[in-house]
């Protein structure tokens, strides 16, 4: 199984024995997702080192019956933890160490990909959550117990869906996604070898190489976590389709190609591959 002994950001070494016990306690298992899975996986890939976006809060997807549920699930952070609520917000706690977890409610409580709260937040879109969190994965955490982190391609699923509900809002959610195509190669290189080798004779070996093979091994994974959701792959290859558009917003573009460190034109090679491996058949 995989592992990690230090947590994503500072001060959440407080946070995680929680959620093991929410875990143990509800029988439920919240999944870490957001910039927090991120530095998981860069921790696990030997980059926990690399200048990435810091956040002062944690995102935790949570399966939900309805409402009452998720409210019950809730609640147990404030009588049990000592968790306190500090705004009209449905979704936050707060650790008596003022670390914010957001807590993002998926599964049966949604109707039409939609949620209603209540609240300040509205009703709020969660379209790609219950696949993504489908193909979360066990990481041990130190000796205390495991933590479910959203998958690879669960990231990269939530974060394009993320940015093209709220482009304008959302920008962040490409920056998180740069970094992670960056380092891809080096992060799951042990499986590409393995399970994706054919990925390795597909380019070229210049500069841009592990770039490419990462963003395209990634692909792959997007495509697996959107699994036979039509709907959704369709709305993805979209969204790819338009990031790439010489005529759209090239803003991915030129946070990978910073991220990355390679010129724009590189930085669209790695899209496309990312697309590539998207749409490669699965067996």
């Amino acid at each position: 199984m995989l592992a990690i002994q230090n947590p994503p950001f500072p001060g959440f070494e407080k946070v995680f024995p929680v959620i093991i016990r929410v875990s143990q306690t509800l029988g439920i298992s919240p999944i870490v997702v957001g910039a927090g899975a991120r530095n998981i996986w860069m921790e696990i890939g030997g980059e926990e080192n690399a200048t990435l976006r810091i956040t002062k809060d944690l995102d935790l997807a949570v399966l939900a019956t309805d409402v009452l549920h998720f409210e019950e699930i809730r609640s147990f952070f404030v009588k049990e933890e000592g968790y306190s609520l500090k705004n009209s917000s449905k979704l936050s706690v707060f650790s008596p160490e003022n670390i914010q977890i957001d807590l993002l409610p998926y599964g049966p409580i949604e109707i039409d990909h939609e949620i209603l709260l209540g609240g300040t937040n509205g009703a709020f879109q969660v379209e790609g959550f219950q696949e993504a969190c489908e193909n979360a994965i066990n990481i041990q955490y130190q000796e205390l117990g495991e933590i479910k982190v959203i998958s690879p391609g669960g990231f990269v699923l939530l974060k394009f869906i993320a940015f093209d509900d709220r482009p304008t809002a959302r920008e962040k959610d490409l920056d998180d996604l740069s970094s992670f195509l960056s380092f891809s190669f080096s992060l799951f290189f042990d499986d590409i070898q393995e399970k994706h080798w054919d990925i390795l004779a597909s380019y070229s070996t210049t500069d841009n190489y592990s770039l490419e093979v990462g963003s395209h091994y990634l692909g792959r994974m997007l495509r697996k976590t959107v699994g036979s959701n039509d709907t959704l792959k369709n709305r993805i290859s979209n969204i790819l389709e338009d990031h790439l558009n010489p005529a759209s917003n090239l803003l991915l573009i030129n946070k990978l190609s910073i991220a990355a460190k390679v010129k724009a034109e590189d930085a669209v090679l790695a899209l496309k591959a990312l697309f590539q491996g998207f749409s490669d058949k699965l067996e």
